[in-house]
C-alpha cells in the first residue's frame, strides 16, 4: 500500500497534475471538489483493506490517546485521570480488560516517561491497563477488542471498519473526516450505555459515506483505478 502512494505522487509529476489529491471518500471528494472543481480523486484507505483476512475476538476495551495531558497539545480534550476513570468504568461493566495503545510521536520520542504517567492516573483505580507503545501487528490489536474509547484519529476507521463498537471524543483531534460520525461525546459523558446505542448499520454507512472501498475491503482496487485514469489521461 505504501508503494500506492508513491507511485500516486511519482505519476502526479510525471503527467503535470499539480493540485490533484486524494481523498478518502465521498464525504471528504465532495467538501474538496467544490473548491478545487476536477482536481480531487478519491482512493480510500488501502492499507486497512488487510482487515478483511482477521478475525475479531473481543477480548478487551481498547483505548486509543491522541495526546496524553503531561505534555504540550492544541487540542482540549487530552489523556487525563477524566480518560482513565472512564475506562475503567466501561472495562468494569463489561469485563474486559484495558489495552490502550500509546502513539508514537517524533516531538516526544521518551515514551517510557508517558507510559508512567499513564499508569499513575491509574494508581488509586480498580483496574490496571496494559500499556503498548509499539506494535507489528496493530490490525489484529484491534480486532481483538471488544470496544474503542479512542480520541479522534484515523487509527479509528480501522474498529469501525471491522464493526467493532467505537466512541470518538470530542475536542482530542482533529474532526475532519469524522465530522459525520454519529458517536462522538464529551469526555465527561456517562458513556457506558452510549455503547449500547451503537448501531451496526449506522456503522457501515458512515464508512461507505467517508472511506470508498471501506466497507468491502477494496480501496487498493480503487486507489489503482484511479492511477489509471492519470495515465490514460
Amino acid at each position: 500500500p505504501t508503494a500506492l502512494y508513491q507511485g500516486y505522487n511519482t505519476l502526479l509529476d510525471r503527467w503535470q497534475k499539480p493540485g490533484d489529491e486524494a481523498r478518502f471518500g465521498k464525504f471528504e471528494y465532495d467538501r474538496y471538489n467544490n473548491i478545487y472543481p476536477g482536481k480531487m480523486l478519491m482512493g480510500g484507505i488501502p492499507t486497512n483493506d488487510e482487515l478483511k483476512h482477521i478475525n475479531t475476538t473481543n477480548k478487551h476495551l481498547l483505548v486509543i490517546p491522541n495526546f496524553t495531558a503531561n505534555r504540550s497539545s492544541i487540542f482540549k480534550c487530552n489523556f487525563d485521570k477524566n480518560w482513565a476513570i472512564q475506562s475503567v468504568n466501561i472495562a468494569q461493566h463489561y469485563n474486559v480488560p484495558i489495552v490502550i495503545k500509546q502513539k508514537t510521536r517524533t516531538d516526544s520520542p521518551n515514551y517510557n516517561k508517558h507510559i508512567d504517567f499513564i499508569n499513575s492516573l491509574y494508581d488509586d483505580l480498580d483496574v490496571k491497563p496494559i500499556i503498548i507503545t509499539d506494535t507489528d501487528n496493530i490490525h489484529k490489536l484491534i480486532a481483538d477488542s471488544a470496544y474503542v474509547l479512542s480520541a479522534i484519529s484515523t487509527l479509528a476507521f480501522k474498529s469501525i471498519q471491522l464493526n467493532i463498537p467505537t466512541i470518538l471524543i470530542k475536542n482530542s483531534g482533529d474532526l475532519g473526516n469524522f465530522k459525520e460520525y454519529p458517536y462522538i461525546y464529551d469526555i465527561n459523558d456517562d458513556i457506558i450505555p452510549k455503547y449500547k446505542l451503537i448501531r451496526s448499520s449506522v456503522m457501515k454507512k458512515f464508512i461507505n459515506d467517508t472511506i470508498v472501498g471501506g466497507c468491502t475491503f477494496n480501496s487498493s482496487k480503487v486507489y489503482i483505478n484511479e492511477l489509471n485514469k492519470i495515465i490514460r489521461s
